[in-house]
Formats: C-alpha cells, sequence, structure tokens
C-alpha cells in the first residue's frame, strides 16, 4: 500500500479464537471457609495437592478416558495460616463402582449421588433433576429446586421432604423467572437460616406474563417454539413473595418424582404493596438471628421522575416488626454479624456511594468520605473491627483496597507501585485475602496475600507463559486520556490503541468499541471486563430518561473532538461496533450521525426499546406512557431512515435477551426506506453467539472481514489520500 511501512500482523483470529496460546489461566473459584483462613478449591487431578496449580482451560490433564468430559479436578483444602493442604474430595472418588469413567460426569449431570466422605464410599439415592442446590450450615440437610418446587433431602437418611407443591409453568419455588435471573443475577431462590431450622424462599408467579416464543428451526422436522414468559417495558410483571418455612418441623415422608400432597405450613411474610409493581430484589438472615432483612425496591408513579424507594425490612419469622426507608438508590447489604442490630450498606444518597454502618432503627453512620464512590465490599475484620472496600478516589480507570473503622480511619492496603485493576476476597477472620490483579496490558494473576502488609503468600496462577507471549507479540500499548465535550464541561474517559509500526505522518482508519448503556464502563485500565463507572451519582444518573439519547450524542461529540485533534485519524474512515446496549448504541451512532460514522457493526441490539423488560427498561427511562418521547428518540429504529454508510448487522435467533424479532422489525423499517445493509442471523445461538462448533471463529472472521471490506485498512500518505 503506497506510504505504507512494512507492518508487523496482529495476532491471527485463530491464534485467539482456536489456538491456545493467547488463552488465560485462573484458579478455580476458591471459596473461604466461614471461619479462619481456611479455604477450598478445584485443583487439576494429579497436581499432588498444589494448591498453587492453576487451573487452565486448555488443561487436558486426567480428562475422562472417551475424551467426551471435562477435566478432571480435586476439590482441595488449604489452611493459608499453617500452609496445610489435604484432598477434601478426589476425583476419583466420582467414579461409581462398576460405572466406566468416560460416564461419570453424565451421571453427575442428571443424577443426585453423594459421596459419603467418613467411609470414602458411594451410596446411590434417587435420581432428581435439580436446578439449584445448598447445604445446611450444618451440614445435615440439603436443600434443593426441581421443577419449580423446594425440597429438602437429609443427608444421613436420604429421606426427601417437599417443602412446596404448588410449582408449575407459572409459580416458580425457590428460583427465579427469566426478569429477576437477568437483571438482578438471582439464581438461587432460598435462604438457610443460620441455625439450619428454616428456609425463607421466593416464590414467582408469573400468571398474566405475556409469552415471547423463540423459533427453533433447525433441531426438528417441523419448527418448534421456545415459549418465555419475558415482561416488556410497560407491560404486567411477575408477582413476588417470600415464605418461610420451619425445615426442623418436617415430616420424614419419603417422596417420589411426583411430589407428595402434604408439605409442611408456610409462613408468607406481609409484605404491604402491589406485589406486581415492586421488586424484592435481596433476601438474607441476619447472622446470629432469626430475622430476616430484605430489600424491597419500589415503584412510586407520584414522584414526578417515577424514581425507585428502597425499603430494608427486617421481618420476624411471623409477621413484619420494623421497616426502614433509607432514600431513592439501589443498595447492597453487607452484614456486621458481631451486632444483630447493625449492618454496612453501600449508599450514595449524599451523592457518592459511601459505605454506611445502618441500624435497624434508620441510624447511619458514615465509614467513608463522601468525594469518592465505593465501588464494593471485600470484606470484613469483625475482631479488628476494620471494613475492606474496594475503590478508587484520584482516577475512576483503576481499583484498589482500602479499610476503614467506625472512627472514620481509612487508610490505603493496595500498595502504590501496583496501577491497575485489583480485587479482594477477605478470609472471614480478615487476616488474609484473594487478591486478582491486571492491567489492560498485563493479564491477572491470582495470589493469596496476608492483611495489612499486603504480603503475597502463594500465588495460586501468574499467566507468566501468557505474558511472555504478549511480550513477544510486541503489541501496541494503550492509551488512556480523556476528552473534553460541551465546551469542556464534561471530560469523556477513553482508551486508544494505535496499529503496529504507527507513523504519525499517515492517516488511519478508526474503529471505536461501545457499550454505552448506563453502570457499565468499558474503559478500564484491567485485563477485560466491565463495571458501573465510579464518578459519583450525578454522572451515573444524568441518563435517566435519555438513554439511547445522550450517550450517542456524547460519543459523536467526543468522536469529532477526537478527529479534529489528532490528523492522523481519518475522518472518511470512521467504524463502530458494540454487543448488546453495544450493538445498540452502534445502530444510534450510524443512524443519527450519518456525516461522523462510514461503517456500523451492530451484534444482538435492541432497536426498539418498548420491547425490552421491565426492570431495566423501566429502571432506566420510567414508563413508555409516561416518556413517550423518551422511548421514541431514544430508539435506533425512530432513526433508521438517516442511514447512509455500510452497516452490518448480526443477530442470534435464539436470542432470550434481546429477541431476534426487534431486529427483524429493524430490518422492515430499513427496506421500507430503501436502505441497504448487510445481514447475519445465527440460527439458535443465544445472546453470546457461542453456541455450536466454530461459531464464535466464524463471527469475528465475519466482522473482520466486513472491516477489510468496507474501511480501506492501513495508514496512507496525505499525498495518496482517496475519496471512494
Amino acid at each position: 500500500m503506497s506510504g505504507d511501512k512494512e507492518m508487523q500482523s496482529p495476532p491471527a483470529i485463530d491464534s485467539i479464537f482456536v489456538g491456545k496460546e493467547f488463552r488465560t489461566e485462573s484458579f478455580s473459584q476458591p471459596r473461604w471457609w466461614e471461619t479462619g483462613s481456611c479455604y477450598t478449591a478445584l485443583v487439576k487431578a494429579g497436581s499432588n495437592n498444589d494448591v498453587s496449580s492453576s487451573t487452565k482451560e486448555s488443561d487436558t490433564a486426567k480428562t475422562s478416558s472417551s475424551g467426551g468430559g471435562p477435566p478432571r479436578r480435586d476439590l482441595v483444602w488449604h489452611d493459608v495460616a499453617t500452609n496445610t493442604t489435604e484432598t477434601y474430595v478426589s476425583s476419583d472418588l466420582l467414579i461409581p463402582p462398576g460405572m466406566a469413567e468416560e460416564n461419570t460426569w453424565r451421571l453427575l449431570g442428571v443424577g443426585y449421588y453423594r459421596t459419603r466422605l467418613e467411609t470414602v464410599g458411594w451410596v446411590e439415592c434417587q435420581a432428581v433433576e435439580f436446578d439449584v442446590c445448598d447445604f445446611s450450615p450444618c451440614g445435615n440437610k440439603v436443600a434443593y429446586v426441581s421443577r419449580n418446587n423446594l425440597y429438602v433431602q437429609d443427608v444421613h437418611t436420604f429421606k426427601i421432604t417437599a417443602l412446596t407443591n404448588d410449582g408449575s409453568l407459572t409459580i416458580i419455588n425457590g428460583t427465579f423467572d427469566w426478569v429477576y435471573e437477568e437483571e438482578f443475577r438471582l439464581r438461587k431462590g432460598f435462604r438457610w437460616s443460620p441455625d439450619s431450622k428454616s428456609i425463607a424462599f421466593w416464590q414467582m408467579d408469573q400468571s398474566g406474563v405475556r409469552v415471547v416464543n423463540l423459533i427453533n428451526n433447525t433441531d426438528h422436522l417441523y419448527p418448534q417454539l421456545v415459549p418465555i414468559p419475558y415482561p416488556k417495558a410497560g407491560e404486567q410483571n411477575p408477582a413476588c413473595r417470600i415464605g418461610v418455612v420451619a425445615v426442623d418441623k418436617v415430616g420424614s415422608n419419603d417422596v417420589t418424582m411426583n411430589g407428595v400432597s402434604t408439605t409442611p405450613p408456610i409462613t408468607w411474610i406481609n409484605v404491604p404493596g402491589d406485589a406486581r409493581n415492586q421488586y424484592i430484589a435481596s433476601l438474607d438472615w441476619i447472622p446470629g438471628t432469626n430475622e430476616l432483612v430484605l430489600q424491597l425496591n419500589v415503584s412510586l408513579p407520584s414522584l414526578p421522575v417515577g424514581q425507585f424507594v428502597v425499603h430494608f425490612v427486617i421481618v420476624m419469622m411471623h409477621g413484619l416488626i420494623c421497616k426502614v426507608q433509607l432514600g431513592m438508590e439501589k443498595s447492597l447489604l453487607v452484614f456486621d454479624s458481631s451486632k444483630r442490630e447493625k449492618f454496612l450498606w453501600l449508599s450514595e444518597r449524599n451523592g457518592w456511594r459511601q459505605l454506611f454502618l445502618v441500624d435497624t432503627s434508620g441510624s447511619c453512620a458514615a465509614l467513608t468520605p463522601p468525594t469518592y464512590d465505593v465501588t464494593e465490599i471485600a470484606g470484613i475484620d469483625e475482631e479488628g473491627g476494620w471494613a475492606y472496600y474496594i475503590a478508587s478516589p484520584d482516577d475512576p480507570l483503576r481499583r484498589y483496597l482500602y479499610r476503614t473503622t467506625i472512627k472514620y480511619q481509612t487508610e490505603r492496603i493496595t500498595p502504590p507501585n501496583l496501577p491497575g485493576t485489583h480485587s479482594y476476597r477477605v478470609s472471614h477472620d480478615g487476616k488474609y485475602a484473594i487478591h486478582v490483579y491486571s492491567t489492560f496490558s498485563t493479564p491477572e494473576t491470582t495470589s493469596i496475600v496476608s492483611l495489612p502488609n499486603h504480603k503475597t503468600v502463594t500465588v495460586l496462577a501468574d499467566n507468566k507463559d501468557l505474558r511472555e507471549r504478549l511480550l513477544t507479540a510486541n503489541l501496541p500499548k494503550p492509551e488512556f486520556f480523556r476528552i473534553p465535550i460541551e465546551n469542556g464541561k464534561v471530560e469523556l474517559d477513553a482508551y486508544m490503541i494505535h496499529p503496529p509500526n504507527y507513523d504519525p505522518g499517515l492517516k488511519y482508519p478508526v474503529l471505536f468499541y461501545v457499550y454505552g448503556e448506563p453502570a457499565m464502563q468499558v474503559v478500564r485500565d484491567m485485563w477485560g471486563g466491565r463495571t458501573p463507572s465510579p464518578r459519583g451519582r450525578t454522572w451515573r444518573k444524568c441518563v435517566y430518561r435519555k438513554i439511547g439519547i445522550l450517550a450517542p450524542a456524547d460519543q459523536a461529540a467526543a468522536t469529532s473532538m477526537l478527529l479534529k485533534s489528532r490528523p492522523y485519524l481519518d475522518e472518511k474512515r470512521v467504524a463502530i461496533w458494540g454487543w448488546s446496549g453495544g450493538g445498540s448504541m452502534s445502530l444510534n451512532a450510524i443512524f443519527r450521525f450519518p456525516d461522523i460514522y462510514n461503517t456500523s457493526m451492530s451484534v444482538a441490539p435492541v432497536p426498539n426499546q418498548r420491547v425490552y423488560d421491565t426492570i431495566y427498561q423501566e429502571r432506566y427511562m420510567g414508563l413508555p406512557s409516561d416518556n413517550v418521547e423518551g422511548f421514541r428518540d431514544g430508539s435506533p429504529i425512530t432513526h433508521a431512515k438517516n442511514l447512509k454508510g455500510n452497516l452490518l448487522l448480526v443477530h442470534g435467533t435464539g436470542d432470550d435477551n434481546c429477541h431476534y424479532a426487534g431486529t427483524e422489525v429493524l430490518i422492515n423499517e430499513l427496506i421500507l426506506n430503501n436502505k441497504q445493509f448487510s445481514m447475519l442471523a445465527y440460527p439458535n445461538r443465544s445472546h453470546s453467539i457461542s453456541e455450536g462448533s466454530n461459531t464464535t471463529r466464524h463471527l469475528f472472521t465475519l466482522l473482520a472481514t466486513y472491516l477489510k471490506n468496507n474501511l480501506k485498512p492501513g495508514g496512507v500518505a496525505p499525498d495518496d489520500y482517496f475519496d471512494d
């Protein structure tokens, strides 16, 4: 290409999505015990109990002989304080007597079998298909959900008792419907009491919730409908309530797969209000008590902007005894188990997300200043009186560990010579933490560190091989900066990756990657991932009722400013792409600002906000009936008639989140306005478009090829500048 220097090729798509050289290693979900500094973790079989033997995605060691199952793992127990390791459950014990190894993982996937650890032998009990399960704190019982009913089983006698028997397609006990699972990230819908005597559980009633039918055209001779109850913005929600059942008073009836006709009595919590117009977003027992605390999000149509009020409701076994209203915000509860009447609470009531110590009377004591956001609580040192939390007071692109006391003494724990992003899970005795550290260009390192001195005790996974491969590849480093818009009143975070052998004397095409929805921050100094931006309540909530309006306008203003300030960026070769909310953002960009963006690639978008779910869309936009202009102007389909450049639409027909039907309606609008575009549907793929052999590779090859065909690649000398 005229004017180009010799270019070093970036890693090929096959190297990333097919090969193993760029795959990361991680330590497999270690979990701290409820007391002390011990944890359990899954470690690949045959590693001689070495807790530092990490779990790689590419590991094939000790897989089933047929190659049909996942790699075999031992459950290992480790005491950090004494550096003692033992195999808690060997993978060899998971092979029942007389059964071939290659069938073991299939058996465990559909059956309900338990290893008797004290005898290291197999006892076969009744096979049950279950959704979620959890041991009681005492370890003598296990509760599980099967076919939307809640059961409890004694682990010694193996007797099963049904706690509910009304589970159906519309009544869901102990787990959740689609919208609660997607938007509140809730899956296990029951909680054991600390004394193992009771279980509190959610019950969802989906009757009246309208159904979205996905169509499976490929797996059968005739098309099959896949019905999903899905409440769209402005439509009826499922009803939700909380029940409490005394497990220690259940009978000893054996239960068949069809259940039994009698169940223990259930105490239903009398939560005031309309069960279909409020959400129970969290539920926990207060440690050391027989009290429950639940978070009730209530929509108040009488408020001028239809905000939500959060109630924290303290509940006894037999009814409501205390209600505390703590402001219009979404919160996260973590408990101080040494004081029954108090708990920790994250609130942005003062403009920044602060950590408070709250009692049941509503009294709040701030533990962090109202000058920066606390992003999460990492753990509690009850003996020392410290609360550990994650924050970044001076730089929202990064995260560090801090701790504070009730006396408002705050100190940073993460060493200052480790810029980047850190996450921590503190042991229950507050003496150690599982520490994960990365930067944009450096893969994650997982280790155990002591607190508060942050000394490394054990490295669990270091990704040393991958780091060396990245250095060999000589990939460009990101440049982090801010772009001023609105005459300098607002600054947007950004990063840029220059091409290999970049020459500032040439002009290069620009590709923007966006998400653009609320509470997600793409610009981070970390190895992948998205989290809310810690830039304060005003920053986050300025988009209320303006989704799809404010963010695309800000993005376009920043793009224009960037093109003007950096002459090597080619204003005639500007592309944008994104997935899900980023797919919608990419559509809004090229539809609303067709003179700025030349090419757009939109994956799994929501072209019309009216068709997305209640919990998400109403939270940010209000109701379609009271924000008609917002829903209209923020939806890409409204502006489809303005398309000038190149558009690629990609969607999975089995997407149960952002439905393929929305893209079909957009296609009709583009046809109506005689707008040419490209489109590829992936049959039966979900929102991730990952199912099926070779799918991910095919998708990213498609995106790369589309860019090459529609956006002339490489640097171009000013004298050779072209005009298509």
